[in-house]
């Protein structure tokens, strides 16, 4: 099964999580905007500390922002996050 990881933990991104509750899966999750992430842990998902720990830990990461802007900027992209030797990445803004 795969290690589901999501950062961005806004509307879409609970909205992704709920999903992911229903289905019996579990998730990790990051959010620069720490109040955010309350949400995430209300729905007893993990809670990591940086996009790269959920790197660490997940074998399909969801990038939910809200921009393009935002997406190309994020700390992901200078980490070279989606080129990992293994797993996936989805991007959604």
């Amino acid at each position: 099964m795969e290690r589901i990881g999501v950062i961005g933990t806004g509307a879409m991104g609970v909205a992704l999580l709920e999903r992911l509750k229903l289905a019996g899966v579990a998730a990790v999750c990051y959010d620069s905007y720490p109040p955010s992430l309350e949400q995430a842990r209300a729905l007893g998902m993990g809670v990591v500390g940086s996009s790269a720990e959920v790197a660490k830990e997940s074998t399909l990461i969801d990038i939910v922002v809200r921009t393009d802007q935002d997406m190309l900027d994020g700390p992901w992209a200078q980490r070279n996050l989606g080129n990992r030797e293994a797993g996936n990445l989805v991007a959604a803004s």
